[in-house]
């Protein structure tokens, strides 16, 4: 109890503003809502698809980039400052990664729905752009975070995953114009797994350690 306690002290003078975090989460809706709605115009594509272009491919891409990596970006930014007790030094790049990223995602999206090689570059360049400006802060970050090594330790494992999805991702749209990796369906799942278990897991696993203690010592609401 006293640790999770000295872990939250003066932790309201390291929330970044509420409209940062608020944004992506608010911008995870929207895309949960598109995901559903392109589902429901692919749905005759649905059940025999396997991988490709189309609008299927673009609907799973609006809920695992557009929902869940937005939402573990929200909250990295918010609650990485308080498992640390390091603040972000900048709060400009936080709200840069969300502009570059949406564009981004939408663009990949749409390229997907299209088959449009160039679009879907353009958009996977955005991501990829929006990707490294967060993961820019979150080294910073966690190279001050003595205090706190096993959430550090989940967080370099997950920023370890997220490189590799994400080279593996532009590996991907670029081999549907060009058509150069040997097993695309391979490269595909690889990408999956890194980006479900390897970064979306490793950082709830990391954020355990700090959300169970913020919890236990919470005031109860009526």
């Amino acid at each position: 109890m006293s640790s999770a306690a000295l872990m939250l002290g003066g932790a309201k003078d390291r929330l970044l503003p509420a409209s940062v975090p608020f944004r992506y989460f608010v911008a995870a809706t929207g895309f949960h809502v598109l995901a559903w709605l392109a589902l429901l115009f692919g749905a005759e594509e649905l059940r025999g698809f396997v991988s490709g272009p189309g609008i299927v491919l673009a609907a799973i891409h609006l809920l695992t980039l557009g929902v869940l990596v937005m939402t573990a970006m929200g909250a990295s930014l918010q609650l990485l400052p308080i498992a640390t007790r390091q603040p972000i030094l900048r709060v400009w790049p936080a709200r840069l990664s969300f502009w570059l990223y949406v564009p981004g995602t939408l663009a990949l999206s749409i390229g997907m729905i299209d088959a449009s090689p160039v679009t879907m570059l353009a958009g996977a360049v955005g991501v990829c752009a929006g990707l490294v400006v967060f993961a820019v802060l979150t080294i910073d970050n966690l190279l001050r975070a003595a205090s706190m090594p096993i959430v550090a330790a989940h967080g370099w494992g997950a920023l370890a995953a997220l490189t590799g999805f994400a080279g593996l991702g532009v590996s991907l749209v670029i081999d549907f114009d060009a058509g150069f990796l040997d097993d695309h369906q391979i490269i595909a799942t690889a990408h999956m797994v890194l980006a479900t278990f390897g970064f979306m897991g490793l950082l709830a696993f990391g954020f355990s350690h700090v959300l169970v203690p913020m919890f236990a010592i919470s005031r109860a609401l009526p």
